[in-house]
């Protein structure tokens, strides 16, 4: 199996699992929460607040929004791995073309297999790829491309070519732009994308790890009930 793939399967049941398991985690640390203030006898205020807490509608409103937000985008997410993006693929002359159509942003290497360049370009792609959801990351090798070799006018290797909603944009040909040597770091590469747009970061759940959607929603609850505290505090008769 592909590593890559292997991995964006094991990460999408790592979101499903954080997930569903978010909501009950946030309760057991609240329920954790109030028991120590009861036995220390602080803030019995606080206290009879986070009970009354899971009983509110506007609460259990906000939560709900969130949770239909979280899986929104992590449906949306196992949707554009289906079609790729997370990984750095090869692929034919023909599916860039349908590729570079169909998606907003991708950045298309264009190489030779017995270019140690090439390899090197492949190496700081691959990188990049899973860093940058929303963009696809895919080289085709220039041995089996004739049409679009003469079309871009490729002349030298390698040839990284970015197209945005279909036109062929920002180009980086051999290593002049990065530096001009073999060992250029990786976010030098990543510099160049970003100032062509071609890259940008990721929503909240496409680039965030697993272990932190659980965080996200409870980070919710505790504003709401902050801000709940305060309103409380804020009263007069």
């Amino acid at each position: 199996m592909d590593p890559a793939k292997y991995n964006n399967q094991m990460q999408n049941i790592a979101y499903g699992e954080a997930f569903m398991a978010a909501a009950e985690d946030y309760k057991k640390e609240m329920l954790r929460e109030k028991r120590e203030a009861d036995r220390f006898g602080h803030d019995a205020q606080r206290s009879i607040a986070l009970k009354d807490l899971f009983d509110d509608p506007e609460l259990e409103k906000l939560h709900g929004e969130r949770l239909a937000k979280l899986q929104e985008e992590r449906e949306r997410r196992v949707e554009m791995e289906r079609k790729g993006h997370g990984a750095y693929e090869e692929i034919s002359e023909a599916e860039l073309l349908e590729v570079s159509t169909q998606t907003d942003r991708v950045v298309a290497h264009f190489f030779h297999p017995d270019f140690d360049r090439c390899k090197i370009m492949d190496k700081h792609l691959s990188i990049l790829a899973p860093r940058y959801f929303d963009t696809r990351f895919v080289k085709v090798s220039v041995e089996v491309a004739p049409f679009l070799v003469k079309k871009l006018n490729i002349r030298m290797l390698p040839c990284t070519i970015c197209f945005q909603s279909g036109v062929a944009g920002e180009r980086l040909v051999g290593f002049d732009r990065l530096g001009g040597k073999d060992d250029f770091d990786t976010s030098v590469l990543e510099g160049r994308l970003l100032e062509s747009q071609v890259i940008r970061p990721s929503s909240t759940l496409l680039r965030t790890d697993p272990s932190d959607i659980a965080n996200s929603i409870r980070q919710g609850f505790y504003s709401q009930m902050n801000k709940t505290q305060s309103d409380e505090d804020s009263d007069f008769e």
